[in-house]
This record gives structure tokens, sequence and C-alpha cells, in this order.
């Protein structure tokens, strides 16, 4: 907060990161638009992502376009989550690809920081993304794509995609496969839960 206080545009993003996970979400909404205002890319997205939230469709618009074309994975997903919520799916899924691309072309070149993965708190929106990119591409029938990016965010350390592709070989009637990928989302959830559980309560309260 002090640091915030004096101007610091990442201190600004963290304490609206923060006090949103406490559930104080005028302050945190406060705060993060100081910190986009200032020109951060990350309190863009979470700005966008907050103004969603509560109905602010078209400033959420905006503030998620900025982040986007600044290479923020997070803004990338948050917009293709608006254009979802409007059944918008081609427009939806082009943001998703698009933020699952970037977000796993950053890793690959060492700067998504997520090794070990940091949790989808701290990950920069990339396994949320990923993940709802997969989700959309089997809700619509591409299941060998969606399997592909399952695959993708499992790789990272995401334990929902794991879980989701036990789902998929548990439909295709493989239950050896099913128990398999049932085994690593269970590995991987108590890692996560292990390494990152200050980072999941702030990201969800």
């Amino acid at each position: 907060r002090s640091a915030a206080i004096r101007g610091d545009a990442h201190a600004m993003t963290t304490l609206g990161y923060y006090l949103g996970g406490q559930g104080d979400l005028q302050s945190a909404e406060q705060w993060t638009r100081e910190a986009a205002q200032s020109g951060d890319a990350v309190a863009m997205a979470n700005l966008g992502y907050r103004l969603a939230r509560r109905g602010a469709y078209a400033d959420a618009e905006y503030w998620g376009l900025k982040a986007a074309g600044l290479g923020v994975p997070g803004a990338m997903h948050n917009l293709g989550l608006l254009y979802e919520e409007r059944g918008e799916v081609t427009l939806a899924l082009d943001w998703y690809r698009r933020g699952a691309e970037r977000g796993y072309a950053d890793v690959q070149a060492g700067r998504g920081g997520v090794d070990p993965w940091p949790g989808e708190g701290r990950d920069g929106g990339i396994s949320n993304t990923i993940l709802c990119l997969a989700d959309l591409l089997q809700r619509t029938g591409r299941s060998p794509e969606a399997e592909h990016w399952y695959r993708r965010g499992a790789e990272l350390g995401d334990a929902r995609a794991a879980a989701a592709l036990a789902r998929v070989f548990a439909s295709r009637g493989d239950p050896a496969q099913a128990v398999t990928w049932r085994a690593e989302a269970a590995t991987l959830a108590r890692a996560n839960l292990t390494r990152n559980e200050a980072s999941l309560r702030a990201a969800y309260g």
C-alpha cells in the first residue's frame, strides 16, 4: 500500500489483486484502474476482468483490447469470456486461441515464469485461456484440437486440464487412460495446493 500511494504501478496492481481476494472490490478496482492508467499492462487486463464481472462490458472490452495489444494472455482470455457470454463463439475462439498460443509460446521461450507452475492465480492467465479454449473446442465438436490443448495445459501443470482429459477418455470408453489422467490430475492438484495456497487464497478469497 505504501508503494502504491507513492505511485508504483506494479504495487498498485498487486494491491488491487490482493484487495479483490479479500472481497474489497471497490478499492480493488480503484487501485487497478490507477495502475492501468499508469500504463501497467497486467493492470489493464485485471481491470477489464473486474469491469466485466460487474457488467460494465464496454469499458471491459476497451481495457481488454488495450492489454491484449500489449501481449497479455490473460487479457485475451478475458476477451474470449466476454465474447462467449455474448454468444459470439467464433470471436471467443479466436481470442482464446490467441491467448493460448501466446501464453504457450512465452512459456517455451522461458518468459512464462511457470516452472514450477505458479497456479492459475499467478500465471498471467495462461492456463485459464488454454483451458477455456480446449473446453469451447470440445463443446463445439472439435475434439482432436481440444485434446491437443488439454494436453498442453496438463504439461504446464494445470490439474483441471488433466481432469478434463480423464473425462474425454471416459466418454470414449477408455477407462485405463481415464484412470491415468485422473491420477495425474490428483498429483498436479496436490502439488499446486502445496506450493500455491497463498496465491490461491488471494485469487479466490
